[in-house]
């Protein structure tokens, strides 16, 4: 779950036609992300997959930086918005209409903070007894319009694949937003990553982890 305040940038010109047809009479604005958290609850399911291949996730030792919202086992909170070129920060833009909800991610990504790690079994996996994921960037594909997660901590891969979101629940009196959880999964490129660790470790039939939910 998403928690986000946002700010008030321009209105949008003909250019969204780029991205999406609009709803009749629509007239949506663009929106800054300029800070929050993303609250996360771990999948039990996958987490059984992940350890089979003896990746187990060290709970306590989690770097959460955001308390998380009722329900949730963590959170990650959003880097603030940064004017320096050689400073991460968030950069994710939206189009929002309050008159017919019309809501379309635009640009940018969500910089997270915070790293989950793993207690490796080197026998089963190629990888440092530790091995960490973290600092998180959420990017939007504007033609896919799907979003991932790519581990900026350690691997620089994208991680996860996450379904495409819903509606967002916007308080604009107070600039803020919520969005319901959305499921991510293992990526293409993760698995192969861990499929390559398993086959190093000696393992001769390697599992397959893309696709599964996370």
């Amino acid at each position: 779950m998403r928690n986000y305040p946002i700010s008030l940038l321009f209105g949008i010109t003909a250019t969204i036609a780029l991205y999406a047809p609009l709803p009749a009479q629509a007239q949506p604005i663009l929106y800054d992300e300029t800070g929050g958290k993303e609250s996360i609850t771990l999948d039990p399911d996958g987490l059984a997959v992940l350890e089979s291949i003896g990746l187990s996730v060290n709970i306590d030792s989690i770097e959460q930086t955001a308390e998380p919202a009722p329900g949730f086992s963590f959170a990650f909170s959003v880097l603030p918005r940064s004017e320096d070129p050689n400073v991460l920060g968030n950069s994710f833009q939206f189009l929002y209409d309050e008159e017919t909800d019309f809501f379309l991610p635009f640009s940018g990504s969500t910089e997270l903070s915070g790293s989950i790690f793993f207690d490796v079994d080197t026998t089963k996996i190629d990888l440092p007894p530790v091995f960490e994921i973290g600092d998180l960037s959420a990017r939007f594909d504007p033609t896919t319009f799907e979003f991932s997660l790519t581990d900026t901590a350690n691997t620089g891969l994208a991680i996860f694949d996450s379904q495409p979101p819903g509606n967002p629940v916007f308080d604009l009196p107070n600039q803020t937003w919520s969005l319901d959880p959305l499921l991510i999964s293992i990526s293409e490129d993760f698995s192969n990553f861990l499929i390559d660790a398993q086959v190093a470790a000696g393992v001769t039939d390697p599992i397959v982890t893309e696709g599964v939910l996370i």
